[in-house]
């Protein structure tokens, strides 16, 4: 489905925050940083008669700017489809493939504890499978959401986060993750 027109101000508004943020963080020294996560993502459809559950794992590549801004891309893709079932019949719904960027802004409450909240855009593909035909289906939404990072050491944290990926035209993917965070 095409980004309605509405969401070209929020993506350009987007753009003009991480050039600015890019200019500004050549007064600190950026702190790139990789890691993974593990969702257990619920898929919710208006009219669909259950909530389906998607474990899907992603990676994530950002850099930190200074103690309060992050950048970050990620990555992933399903590990587990579900099934609708009604009527006598079922179809497999599977997470092909989800990408986006965020902006991370938080502050350390401790000298281990990192809260923070997330704003990007995110896209997902999903793919329906019934006996006789096949459905693919993309959505693409502005997502926002919470977490925390708990340093373990100087180049490694743990994580826990809820995010909101999608609520577009019925559709609705979001979901608690955990993972963790390597910096280089």
């Amino acid at each position: 489905m095409k980004c309605p027109m509405i969401k070209v101000p929020a993506i350009i508004a987007c753009i003009t925050l991480f050039t600015t943020i890019n200019t500004q963080a050549e007064v600190y020294k950026s702190k790139p940083y990789a890691g993974g996560n593990i969702s257990d993502l619920t898929l919710s459809v208006t009219g669909a008669p259950d909530d389906l559950s998607l474990l899907s794992g992603y990676a994530r590549f950002g850099a930190q700017f200074d103690d309060y801004l992050s950048l970050e891309w990620r990555i992933g893709t399903g590990l587990q489809d579900d099934e609708i079932r009604g009527s006598g019949t079922k179809a497999d719904v599977s997470l092909d493939l989800f990408y986006g960027v965020y902006v991370l802004g938080g502050a350390p409450v401790t000298e281990h504890i990192y809260p923070y909240a997330a704003l990007g855009y995110s896209r997902a593909e999903l793919e329906i499978n019934d006996p006789g035909s096949s459905l693919e289906y993309e959505e693409n939404d502005i997502s926002f959401g919470v977490g925390v990072n708990f340093d373990v050491s100087n180049t490694f944290a743990i994580n826990v986060e809820y995010l909101q990926y999608i609520k577009e035209n019925g559709v609705e993917l979001s979901g608690p993750t955990a993972g963790f965070v390597y910096y280089f």
